[in-house]
């Protein structure tokens, strides 16, 4: 090779070299300069929120999203914060990173909270936490004065327990060690723990527990509170074995229907009288339906779903229309109880789900959708594209559906079979509905482009829903010039959740300052502030 040959060569390796380093330098595989700072400011910045707790909490479930162990240094100081909702969100991430302190510090959070702050801390550690804490929280909330408290506990621990043995047909496990523990909560304080295991080891072949709450609920020389305990754990335990002891005093009362239940008692109490109606319409005798709909009448929350849940397991339809009226309910509780209710009867109708979802109630309409995936999903698929062809109604069914469908088994069964028409309202004139159409239609088609719809959009929520669903997609790095234009929205939970997004782009690449620090101490290189502290002395 002569010289000019060579001279060429090299030349051109090295235009080569140059080449490669300017396209990697503009590479969207590498944060650019003073990203990394900025990621971590905005972090920052929503934890030390002083005066909003709502950002706080907000940032904080952010960095769940991230699902980074890192990002628990950051949350660690917010465990002791002013708010409960903040201490429980700082606390979720030590659980879910299993952080070695997550026990003592779940336990250390349980033991200086109130009785709310302490229901939010069961639930966290039953959802996230370790067997070791699961049990752990299982066995301090079973001792829990709080019977909310209690009652979570024992759902998810002896109860669950003899479930879990009894579909795997483990009938060792459940005769030595499960039922005898379960039978230990027949006789709690709490009359739904009770009612709950009565029921269960009925189920597991022991009907003969009701015997002992049979012969208090008769036995006239009882005080009248043990027998009325006694009479609403059969009740609510729905214990065949008490039907003849309930028409028994029912006939001694007088009582055949609706018409001489308001008829004074003069030999027992009407309280009773109100317990046997309760358990015969339970067991699915319609005589007493009429009965027990008039114990609704100005009742209290608790009594109310106590009626509710007896008119449940009636076959009438008086008993599903008591129900339904009750899906409407002004008071939350009773509300979401006749939902839960009224979904699970066999003769429930779709169109009183769909109807009762119009009600200005975001908890009860997620839990109303969730029923109508579960059971109805092709009946409301058939009227939400009704109502997708009313220009009036498409705005309001377009938000209703991006914000109680959020799983991947939701958005495939109710959203994907209205894509033709979710398609055409894209490019509708009106950008409401053109933007939460073309969110929804993201949501199903993530092979699709991004939309202009969505981009054009001032909606606060649907920009927030929309850059969260790019934070958190498998490919956050495909959506890298999005979430980059939005890192200075003046929005703050948009800037939040586009930094989250670039955080789970460069998983290798984001740092916190304090993470950076602990990475420079491990490699041997001197932080920032410690070459400042060094320079100093």
């Amino acid at each position: 090779m002569n010289a000019v040959s060579t001279r060429y060569s090299v030349l051109l390796r090295t235009l080569i070299v140059m080449g490669l380093a300017v396209v990697m330098a503009c590479s969207p595989e590498s944060l650019r300069e003073g990203e990394k700072e900025t990621i971590d400011a905005i972090l920052r910045s929503g934890l030390e929120m002083g005066d909003d707790p709502f950002v706080r909490a907000e940032t904080l479930r952010a960095l769940e999203l991230i699902d980074d162990a890192r990002v628990v240094e950051l949350a660690e100081p917010l465990l002791d914060d002013s708010s409960p909702m903040v201490r429980v969100a700082a606390l979720r991430l030590m659980i879910l990173h299993d952080h070695p302190r997550a026990r003592q510090e779940a336990m250390a959070s349980y033991n200086r909270a109130d009785d709310a702050e302490k229901r939010l801390i069961v639930a966290t550690a039953l959802e996230l936490g370790s067997d070791t804490l699961r049990r752990t929280m299982i066995g301090r909330a079973l001792r829990a004065e709080d019977p909310r408290q209690r009652r979570m506990a024992f759902e998810a621990g002896p109860y669950a327990t003899v479930e879990a043995l009894q579909q795997a047909g483990d009938e060792t496990t459940l005769r030595r060690t499960a039922l005898p523990e379960l039978g230990g909560f027949v006789e709690d304080p709490d009359p739904d723990i009770a009612a709950m295991a009565l029921a269960r080891l009925t189920e597991a072949g022991q009907p003969d527990r009701a015997h002992a709450f049979i012969e208090r609920f008769a036995d006239a020389k009882q005080p009248l509170e043990a027998r009325l305990d006694a009479g609403r754990i059969l009740v609510r335990s729905r214990s065949q074995m008490a039907r003849e002891t309930f028409a028994e005093l029912l006939e001694r009362a007088g009582v055949y229907d609706a018409e001489t239940l308001g008829l004074p008692q003069r030999r027992i109490d009407p309280q009773l009288v109100r317990v046997a109606a309760l358990g015969l319409t339970a067991l699915g005798d319609e005589t007493y339906v009429a009965n027990a709909q008039e114990y609704l009448r100005g009742a209290e929350v608790e009594p109310t779903i106590e009626v509710l849940s007896a008119l449940a397991t009636n076959p009438s339809d008086d008993a599903a229309v008591s129900l339904r009226i009750a899906m409407r309910d002004a008071r939350e509780p009773v509300r979401r109880a006749a939902i839960n209710l009224y979904a699970a009867r066999d003769d429930a109708q779709p169109d009183a789900l769909i109807s009762a979802m119009r009600i200005d109630d975001f908890e009860s309409r997620k839990l109303i959708a969730g029923q109508l995936v579960e059971r109805f999903a092709q009946a409301w698929q058939e009227t939400l594209s009704a109502r997708l062809q009313n220009e009036e109604q498409a705005a309001e069914t377009l938000r209703t559906l991006q914000m109680v469908l959020r799983t991947e088994n939701e958005l495939e069964l109710i959203v994907a079979p209205l894509t033709p028409r979710l398609e055409a309202l894209a490019a509708s004139s009106n950008a409401e509905v053109a933007a939460l159409a073309a969110y929804l239609l993201l949501r199903v088609d993530a092979d699709g482009e991004l939309p202009e719809a969505i981009r054009a959009s001032t909606d606060p929520q649907t920009r927030q829903a929309y850059l969260e669903y790019l934070a958190t997609s498998e490919t956050p790095a495909r959506y890298l010039d999005e979430l980059r234009a939005n890192l200075f929205e003046d929005l703050f939970v948009l800037r939040l959740f586009a930094a989250a997004g670039m955080w789970r782009a460069f998983p290798d690449q984001a740092r916190t300052s304090a993470t950076a620090g602990a990475d420079q101490a491990a490699s041997g290189e001197a932080s920032p502030a410690q070459a400042a502290e060094a320079g100093s002395k």
